[in-house]
């Protein structure tokens, strides 16, 4: 999605290709393990923070967001 949002800035065409029934590729929650949904699949963003800022094509080292250690 990152790439796709880079290719429709600069004017380009592209197609994004799903392998699945549903958007999202890793990003899904599990509902069956607790009484609560538990979010699955993107695990390591919290290895590099910033990541988050190259997606949103936010500059800077800056983190606004509060992310929760994964042990």
């Amino acid at each position: 999605m990152a790439a796709a949002k880079v290719l429709e800035q600069n004017n380009i065409d592209y197609l994004i290709l799903e392998a699945t029934n549903r958007y999202g590729g890793r990003l899904k929650k599990d509902t069956t393990l607790a009484d609560f949904p538990i979010d699955v699949g993107a695990e390591w963003i919290h290895s590099a923070p910033i990541t988050l800022n190259v997606l949103k094509g936010k500059k800077g080292n800056e983190i606004d967001e509060e992310l929760i250690p994964n042990y």
